[in-house]
């Protein structure tokens, strides 16, 4: 499990390097998503869902550009090519693609740096998302694909999706919880000089059941990181395990932003997800 999550590691640097140097992985500048984070109704704490559920799901964004206006394009179907596998995440020529979704808009400069959730949409997992498949398919996790395209009125774009995982399994998955962004250990209310990132608390890993091929069941634990960004300054990684410091390197104070924010995103690896924020002036 060790190699999957460095693996995993990885996979999520170059995701967020693209064509950028390192810093951007971890850089709040201009559009960016941070997170979607997505729970079923009436009990947001679940991260997988039964056919039928409603499922409120929200994008976080920050958009330091000052474009101000971000719109959220949506489209959601079921995951018939295997994205987990490496597939394209797209609903484009998908048989139950649903493009009805009403635009998300956000105006950035009624948030603190630009800097956060946008309004939430609500997606129903279709009554069909088991058809034709096994009952170690229907077990593990079908996905449910929720695409968004954002884009500003100066031109900038950014795609993204949300894997909503309906399962059979009878204890669902939850969202991990994280606690306040610490400097040196303690919690700090101005621009901090040079130190260290740290939670003060955060969920423990749940187990789960997995179903190979023949039906045969096992016990395994997820493993949860959280990826760190911060709008002003460089921190030495943007990927780590939750109990880990993470060090920040602050400008010369003649080049310091007027703010500072920082931004903890804590994953499980199966669709569990959370987020804080952290404004200082």
């Amino acid at each position: 499990m060790k190699i999957n999550f460095l693996i995993l590691l990885f996979f999520i640097f170059l995701n967020n390097c693209g064509k950028d140097d390192f810093k951007k992985s971890f850089s709040i500048d201009g559009l960016r998503v941070l997170a979607i984070t997505a729970g079923k109704s009436g009990a947001l704490t679940q991260a997988e869902f039964d056919p039928g559920d409603v499922v409120v799901v929200t994008p976080y964004v920050s958009d330091t550009g000052g474009s101000q206006i971000v719109t959220a394009k949506i489209s959601s179907c079921t995951d018939s090519l295997g994205v987990d596998s490496g597939a394209e995440p797209t609903c484009e020529n998908a048989s139950d693609q649903n493009s009805s979704y009403a635009d998300l808009t956000l105006d950035t400069s009624t948030l603190a740096a630009r800097t956060g959730a946008m309004p939430s949409v609500n997606v129903t997992i279709p009554s069909t998302i088991y058809s034709g498949r096994t009952s170690v398919d229907q077990f593990n996790g079908i996905n449910y694909l929720v695409t968004m395209e954002f884009s500003t009125p100066d031109g900038q774009k950014i795609k993204s999706f949300k894997r909503l995982r309906a399962t059979t399994r009878s204890t669902k998955n939850q969202n991990p919880t994280i606690g306040s962004i610490l400097f040196d250990g303690s919690s700090f209310t101005s621009y901090p000089e040079s130190g260290n990132f740290s939670l003060d608390s955060y969920s423990q890993e749940e187990s789960y059941t997995f179903q190979d091929r023949n039906g045969n069941s096992s016990t395994l634990t997820e493993e949860l990181f959280v990826s760190w960004y911060v709008s002003d300054g460089e921190i030495n990684f943007s990927s780590v395990d939750p109990e880990a410091n993470v060090k920040f390197t602050s400008p010369q104070s003649s080049s310091r932003e007027s703010s500072l924010v920082v931004v903890a995103v804590i994953r499980d690896a199966r669709g569990g997800m959370a987020i804080e924020i952290k404004n200082v002036p």
